[in-house]
């Protein structure tokens, strides 16, 4: 007669092949965004910032730093939480053409489109349009 497996050790034979999966999966996700989990974690921390001025030059870094990067997740999230609008014009101005030297020209358009300041707004679509990624 055959002796029945306990379950638990079913289980146990899956952990390791359940881990391998998520680091493999972690890896993919820091491929796609450099940085994904640092600045995810920066906008977090941003987020939390209760002084608005503060707020906005902290979102106005990562703005930044996140459109270097070619992550335009966190670039459009940290966006959105800017209150002030000159701040906040001037970060997409200078995250829209970050993105569009990346390569990555229809994200910049749709970041250049947020610019409230019609004439910045002209000039940073009139930049992508011709390839010119100066600031």
């Amino acid at each position: 007669m055959r002796q029945a497996t306990p379950r638990w050790l079913h289980l146990a034979a899956l952990v390791p092949a359940l881990a391998i999966g998520c680091a493999e999966r972690e890896s993919a996700r820091e491929q796609g965004h450099p940085g994904g989990e640092n600045l995810a974690g920066r906008l977090d921390a941003a987020k939390g910032i209760r002084n608005v001025t503060e707020k906005d030059e902290a979102l106005a870094m990562l703005v930044q730093a996140a459109a270097d990067a070619g992550n335009v997740e966190i670039t459009d999230q940290a966006l959105a939480e800017m209150r002030d609008v000159g701040t906040k014009d001037k970060a997409a101005y200078s995250a829209a053409i970050r993105l569009a030297k990346a390569g990555k020209t229809a994200a910049a358009t749709a970041t250049a489109n947020v610019i409230r300041d019609v004439t910045t707004r002209d000039r940073t679509l009139a930049k992508i349009a011709k390839g010119d990624t100066s600031e």
